[in-house]
């Protein structure tokens, strides 16, 4: 119950950064939400065990899934060259690097 009351408070600490940054353009919305979230966590002395799942789905999730959904595409097009050299590089041949090297 407990958590799902922090999800509650997170949310509506969510919508009020929102709402303050309506009038307060200047300033990244994700910086005001964070600002809030540190006032009242110091001025409650909140702390949340939150497990490594909960974090992932609750927090991780959204944030990649709204970076990507605002990302131009364009860019996004550009770039897929580093996209793929990446995982082809380091990724792909760790298991068989990491495998080696401990068999001996």
């Amino acid at each position: 119950m407990e958590l799902i009351e922090s999800i509650m408070a997170m949310v509506a600490l969510v919508i009020l950064g929102s709402v303050i940054n309506r009038y307060l353009v200047v300033v990244p919305v994700a910086l005001i939400q964070a600002a809030l979230g540190l006032i009242v966590a110091l001025a409650f002395r909140i702390q949340l065990q939150v497990s490594t799942d909960w974090f992932m789905l609750l927090f991780m999730a959204p944030l990649l899934f709204n970076d990507g959904r605002h990302y131009p595409k364009r860019q996004l097009w550009y770039l897929r060259g580093p996209f793929w050299v990446t995982p082809s590089c380091w990724c792909w041949p760790q298991p068989w690097w990491v495998g080696t090297s401990c068999t001996g």
